[in-house]
């Protein structure tokens, strides 16, 4: 059976409902949009924000944290944290 995208938005939840609850902001934009004359220029920004938003959570954000992680490694020559041993 297939899902709808709010049942996909939905299920996303379990793993990560800031995600979630930013794409559904976006559906329900979306949806407005494409089923009435309502949506104003100004909603349409804040779509853009929100899709802005999560585009530097998914991509930009952890590739901040891993040149940080490199530059302290690298600072410190070898593990800046204590972490329990991979068998």
């Amino acid at each position: 059976m297939r899902l709808t995208l709010h049942s996909r938005i939905k299920e996303l939840a379990n793993r990560n409902k800031e995600l979630s609850d930013s794409l559904l902001a976006i559906k329900w934009l979306g949806n407005q949009g494409s089923h009435s004359d309502k949506l104003t220029r100004d909603d349409i920004f804040d779509a853009l924000d929100i899709l802005d938003f999560i585009l530097n959570d998914l991509f930009i954000c952890p590739q901040m944290k891993i040149k940080k992680l490199v530059t302290k490694i690298n600072k410190a020559k070898g593990p800046v944290k204590k972490r329990s041993m991979v068998p």
